[in-house]
């Protein structure tokens, strides 16, 4: 097998596996798990300022 062949079926491997990769992360059924994680900074600031005053934290559900 000659080098560049191998190299070749190696960049054909490594770009087939970003695609998969890039399917992966942007597919609908990940969607709840970004949002749960973009809210999550959030969610700790309502209840760490809510503890400071003695009110109950707020919930986004």
């Amino acid at each position: 097998m000659d080098i560049n062949i191998f190299r070749g079926v190696m960049t054909l491997i490594i770009m087939l596996l970003f695609i998969g990769l890039c399917i992966w992360v942007y597919s609908k059924k990940r969607k709840p798990m970004y949002e749960d994680a973009a809210r999550m900074a959030l969610d700790d600031d309502d209840k760490e300022s809510s503890a400071k005053n003695g009110k109950k934290a707020v919930t986004h559900e």
